[in-house]
């Protein structure tokens, strides 16, 4: 009953995540840069930066690496119920949801394709199977300690 449960709740969040990436992809450019502007006055303070230009750019950039390293994340939750640790599964399925996802923004107005996001999106893939095997890598370590 367990198993089911977590096959739900991760298919459940895996599917939210993956509709959220799309919603935002589907703004136009304004609503994208009003939301973007929300976030950049948070991180960063008026009087620190003159050219708001490149930090804007670097945080958009930042934004994807995120974005897409949930997206992997959920996904690999989600696909462990099936296969032993499927690294290179999810990053398959993950790097077509990122190239369905720069399609789908060409068809966007004032939106482009840039396959420059895509390898952004896929920076932050890789950043996020390293994080993953490295808590494997510890509880794999906590568990060799526990049987000495």
């Amino acid at each position: 009953m367990k198993k089911i449960i977590y096959w739900f709740v991760t298919f459940t969040v895996m599917m939210m995540i993956i509709m959220l990436v799309y919603y935002f992809s589907s703004q136009n450019r304004q609503t994208s840069n009003k939301l973007n502007e929300k976030i950049y006055n948070l991180i960063v303070p008026n009087f620190l930066v003159k050219d708001r230009t490149k930090v804007y750019i670097f945080i958009r950039k930042v934004g994807h690496m995120i974005e897409f390293s949930i997206v992997y994340l959920v996904i690999f939750l989600f696909l462990k119920n099936f296969w032993i640790r499927p690294y290179y599964k999810t990053l398959i399925i993950s790097i077509i949801i990122a190239i369905l996802d720069e399609i789908h923004q060409y068809f966007i107005q004032g939106r482009v394709c840039s396959i420059w996001d895509v390898l952004i999106d896929i920076v932050g893939m890789l950043i996020m199977i390293r994080i993953i095997r490295f808590f494997y890598f510890m509880k794999d370590k906590k568990q060799r300690g526990k049987l000495c």
